[in-house]
């Protein structure tokens, strides 16, 4: 059987977004299927491409020779295709040379990838059955008239769109004004759930973690810090790490700096090591905008720490308030402020709230379907 995957990655650093697709990779090799992987032409590849190369799957490279020109190129370049002198192969034309079985297109955000005008075009005229995935949506998210019927038809189309949270399914259809479309929502793969839950770590102060791509807007970093640097909190001993990397890594550190809050809160870089981080710490912190369904909050979860997080994305599906974490109803200061109060006044109970929150976690993975056996399903 040959499987291929296109992904979104586009050299930055590797996410939590690529783990659904890449586990199913694995699994398909490991039971003697082709695996073919399209991903963009860069310099420099996460090393989990290298990993799957050297397992045996087949990488290509879907960018073309005119994505790397200069102003002035790239107008001759339109000006040879008005004239009809010049035009350049789709690259995602090798899936029916190679007689691939399924297609399975992931993506970062709900629409990114099918509105590549590559993509679309080839999706559209192939007969070759498809799989789409959203590892994200966002609310203020329309499409634009000129896509709107071809990206309509491409998910009327596929085998199946796969969503990991209700919640981005539920903004898709009111996006697309679609309810008839083949659909399932399913967990992302968390790391950390064959192991014991972590032992809950004592401290005489509460030490917060949050784990994360440093984008700011989209993970309400600034919200946070906004919240955390009000006279009352200020005045509270506590302690604040955060892990990650990302596109305002700079921008963070200069907003910490800005906030007076260098001496309680720290940036930590990528933490490879979760048992470490979630041995030193107690609560996770996910203040998001934007959310799918956060790798950092399931992993924290199933290593036994509580989480307060904001009503986005596939959070509140996870997260129960009062009972293995906290629920802030909205993004904003003023929501997220009285969320971490009602935390700092139960500080006793996030012990209880954890172990709450394991065994959560362990449920649901429990009677959950890996997207691999969706995958094979749909062939």
């Amino acid at each position: 059987m040959k499987i291929a995957f296109i992904c979104k990655y586009s050299g930055n650093s590797w996410d939590g977004s690529e783990e659904l697709w890449y586990e199913a990779a694995n699994k398909a090799l490991e039971d003697k299927h082709e695996v073919f992987i399209f991903l963009k032409q860069r310099q420099i590849i996460a090393e989990q491409f290298y990993l799957l190369e050297k397992r045996g799957a087949k990488l290509f490279f879907h960018s073309k020779l005119s994505d790397n020109l200069n102003y002035f190129q790239r107008k001759v370049k339109r000006l040879f295709q008005v004239l009809k002198l010049y035009k350049e192969a789709n690259p995602f034309l090798v899936c029916e040379k190679l007689k691939v079985d399924l297609i399975c297109v992931s993506q970062g955000k709900t629409f990114d990838s099918i509105l590549n005008p590559d993509l679309m075009d080839f999706l559209i005229n192939t007969h070759i059955p498809y799989v789409l995935i959203s590892q994200q949506n966002d609310e203020r998210y329309y499409l634009s008239d000129q896509n709107f019927e071809n990206v309509r038809y491409l998910v009327s189309k596929a085998k199946c769109f796969y969503f990991v949270s209700k919640k981005n399914l539920e903004l898709a259809k009111s996006q697309l004004v679609l309810d008839n479309f083949n659909y399932k929502v399913l967990l992302n793969p968390a790391k950390t759930l064959s192991n014991i839950s972590i032992p809950f770590p004592y401290f005489e102060i509460p030490k917060f973690a949050t784990l994360s791509r440093l984008n700011i807007y989209e993970k309400g970093l600034d919200i946070l810090l906004k919240v955390l640097s009000k006279k009352k909190w200020l005045e509270r001993e506590w302690k604040l790490s955060i892990f990650g990397d990302g596109i305002n890594s700079k921008t963070l550190e200069m907003l910490i700096s800005h906030l007076n809050l260098s001496e309680k809160v720290h940036l930590m870089g990528f933490a490879s090591d979760l048992n470490k981080v979630w041995a030193s710490h107690q609560l996770l912190l996910l203040p998001s905008r934007v959310e799918g369904s956060s790798l950092a909050l399931l992993e924290a979860m199933a290593c036994g720490r509580p989480a307060l997080v904001t009503d986005t994305g596939g959070n509140a599906e996870i997260v129960k308030n009062g009972y293995n974490g906290f629920v802030a109803s909205y993004p904003t200061e003023e929501h997220l402020d009285l969320a971490l109060e009602n935390a700092w006044i139960t500080f006793n109970q996030w012990r209880e709230l954890g172990e709450n929150a394991s065994i959560s976690i362990r449920g649901l993975y429990k009677d959950s379907k890996s997207f691999y056996d969706e995958v094979i399903t749909n062939i």
